[in-house]
């Protein structure tokens, strides 16, 4: 695309799973019988993001420094069992699933190398993004909800809400079965510290 400009394309795809240190964390939490804790591991989270970019080279493209504005966009599935014991020594389970789906724009600073004659080095060095995460989570529990049990989640869920004017956004609706929640936050993030080898063809 011209002697100081290239384009650049990066995907990223993770299989859902379980998170990382989740087992550690798991571990350490059992080995004090007496206290209350979630199964971390029984957590999972998958992602996949494409990130199409447009690189600007002071000298020449391929080569040395170059600012690098880029679009992102990246979604992530969630998958958050919790099982407990109710008051009435019944064991239940609360199982929120659903995604977050974000749409990002940033410029980044970075750094290609020749390494010979067909091997390149590409720093990351760092870049700055911003945007908005759409969130929508579906709840199910295994225990039906009475009215007083729903008005106590309701009341939970809005003095979280009313923590930040972030949450105006976020919409909950409670049922005997669950409920959900859903909406849009805006969110600032940051992007480097990566290293990529490329081969020339």
């Amino acid at each position: 695309m011209g002697e100081k400009i290239s384009v650049a394309c990066g995907v990223r795809f993770m299989p859902k799973g379980s998170l990382t240190f989740t087992h550690t964390i798991d571990n350490l939490a059992n080995s004090n019988a007496d206290a209350d804790s979630v199964k971390l591991s029984d957590w999972k989270a998958g992602s996949f993001a494409i990130t199409p970019e447009f690189r600007f080279y002071p000298k020449h493209a391929g080569k040395g420094f170059y600012l690098a504005p880029y679009f992102r966009y990246r979604t992530i599935g969630l998958d958050l069992p919790v099982d407990y014991t109710d008051n009435n020594g019944v064991a239940q389970k609360v199982s929120a699933k659903g995604n977050i789906t974000s749409l990002m724009g940033g410029l980044m600073i970075g750094s290609q190398f020749n390494l010979g004659s067909m091997v390149t080095l590409d720093w990351y060095i760092i870049g700055l993004q911003y945007g908005s995460s759409n969130i929508k989570l579906d709840v199910t529990t295994t225990k039906t909800l009475s009215a007083d049990d729903q008005a106590d989640v309701r009341s939970n869920l809005q003095e979280i809400k009313n923590l930040s004017g972030k949450f105006d956004n976020i919409n909950y609706n409670v049922n005997a079965n669950g409920g959900n929640i859903e909406g849009k936050l805006s969110a600032i993030g940051f992007r480097g510290f990566g290293l990529n080898l490329g081969f020339k063809f």
